[in-house]
């Protein structure tokens, strides 16, 4: 394809997806762009406890979260702003399912940003009943209202009526400075 776009890898990450997202009765997804803090968050919401880390990036100190005893049953954590989930991941925990979602504009490539789409559209399509966390980090609602509001066009073509849902949508915002003035979230 001239854009540079690989319709085989699309095909095989929607076959991929066409196989593991399985029916279930009820399902949390845990949506947002890449890099916001979805894993983070449903590693909070499962009991995880984390240390908190210090790393520089460039002349600057930021602090970053890691899990204290990491294992493979728990959703990896991305220390970048490079994309570490590919493919929804299901977690139950004390009778709830949760879909770790990948997230939108994912930095694997136009390929893998397309799946993921579909991914969240199938999760969508298969729960009976569903609850949607969107994930938004600071710079993203505060400083780009652009991005916020095709985050939340993203929200609607998946779920068709928005005011249908709105009652199964929560919002969570990640990495607000400390000391931030919270008024102007609203």
């Amino acid at each position: 394809v001239s854009d540079g776009l690989s319709l085989d890898i699309m095909r095989s990450l929607v076959e991929l997806g066409n196989e593991k997202i399985q029916p279930h009765d009820d399902a949390v997804l845990i949506i947002g762009n890449t890099g916001v803090g979805k894993s983070t968050l449903l590693n909070h919401i499962t009991g995880a406890e984390f240390k908190v880390e210090q790393i520089m990036v460039g002349m600057k100190i930021e602090y970053t979260l890691k899990l204290k005893n990491p294992d493979h049953s728990r959703p990896k954590i991305g220390a970048s702003l490079l994309s570490e989930t590919s493919f929804p991941n299901k977690y139950d925990h004390e009778g709830n399912v949760y879909w770790d979602c990948p997230g939108f504009g994912d930095t694997k490539g136009y390929e893998q940003d397309i799946a993921n789409a579909f991914y969240v559209k199938k999760l969508f399509e298969v729960p009976l009943r569903v609850k949607i966390i969107v994930v938004l980090s600071d710079d993203q609602f505060a400083g780009r209202s652009k991005e916020f509001m095709a985050l939340l066009t993203k929200l609607q073509s998946f779920g068709g009526n928005f005011a249908a849902i709105k009652d199964s949508v929560s919002f969570v915002l990640t990495k607000v400075p400390k000391g931030n003035n919270l008024k102007k979230y609203r």
